[in-house]
């Protein structure tokens, strides 16, 4: 499980599944692991 902190000062913990990876690309269209994976690619060419 990760953790971060908002500016509020909160502390969240998220932690996902591939049961919600999944039910996220069906019930909503958003492929979560093709954004995580895009996002990594356009940080390691900056």
């Amino acid at each position: 499980m990760r953790s971060f902190t908002d500016n509020a000062g909160r502390e969240w913990h998220i932690e996902i599944t591939i049961q919600d990876v999944r039910r996220l690309r069906r019930e909503v269209g958003v492929d979560l692991v093709e954004a995580v994976t895009s996002g990594l690619e356009a940080s390691r060419a900056d």
